[in-house]
């Protein structure tokens, strides 16, 4: 088990593990092997997920300094 090359490459496999263990002619054995290998995908995307917002709130919270007056400038 590998981890994928991108969040969305994760979050399709993720699918079709689901879809898998949806299926009632999923035998038991397959079923919890795919149910492992979604636990670490879901891990993955919801990491990958986590460091997208961090960098967005980063740039977020730049852009948001540069929006606010520097101490000593006059306002117009």
């Amino acid at each position: 088990m590998k981890n994928p090359k991108s969040f969305e490459e994760g979050m399709a496999r993720l699918q079709e593990l689901l879809d898998r263990l949806a299926s009632p002619d999923t035998p038991l054995e397959e079923a919890i092997s795919l149910y492992t290998e979604t636990a670490v995908l879901a891990e993955y995307c919801t990491s990958a997920l986590d460091k997208a917002r961090l960098k967005m709130q980063t740039i977020d919270e730049r852009i948001a300094a540069l929006a606010q007056p520097q101490e000593g400038s006059e306002e117009p």
